[in-house]
């Protein structure tokens, strides 16, 4: 159904730009990129809908490293792709990114670690904490016990 609908909408799209008179460079760059694009937006956002953020990330990485590295390389195959000088810019600010997000990925961990490594420390103490606490605990369930014999005696 997703896949059908990004269909129609492509298909739409290009005759109103060809009816336009825009070029296949732009419709190209612009309006099947975003029917390519809409199976995998809809995917993320049901899944990020549904509390599943992390496949919604997955699946954002991972259809941009697939794009990136299988469909380029098979088109490379195909076809010998000039390297134009003009794109070095835009290798440069994908490098960039991947960097980034690499560094973000990298700081992550110290933060999960700081969440997780205290887990064991924190149950140590909450066990040693109801051993000090139980005995005062049972006195005093105890002396309520104590309390409702007298009171039921009287009635």
């Amino acid at each position: 159904m997703i896949i059908a609908g990004s269909e129609v909408t492509v298909n739409a799209a290009t005759a109103i730009a060809v009816f336009m008179g825009l070029s296949e460079r732009i419709i190209g760059l612009t309006i099947v990129a975003l029917g390519t694009s809409l199976p995998e937006l809809f995917t993320s956002v049901t899944a990020a809908r549904k509390g599943n953020a992390d496949i919604a990330i997955g699946n954002i990485v991972g259809s941009n490293i697939f794009n990136i590295l299988f469909v380029v390389a098979l088109s490379a195959l195909i076809v010998d792709i000039p390297f134009d000088t003009a794109f070095n810019f835009d290798s440069y600010v994908a490098i960039a990114a991947a960097v980034l997000l690499w560094l973000c990925v990298l700081l992550a961990l110290p933060g999960f670690a700081g969440w997780v490594a205290p887990l064991p420390l924190f149950r140590h103490i909450a066990a040693r904490k109801e051993q000090q606490v139980q005995p005062l605990i049972e006195a005093k369930r105890d002396e309520l016990y104590e309390i409702c014999e007298k009171g039921s005696a009287l009635l």
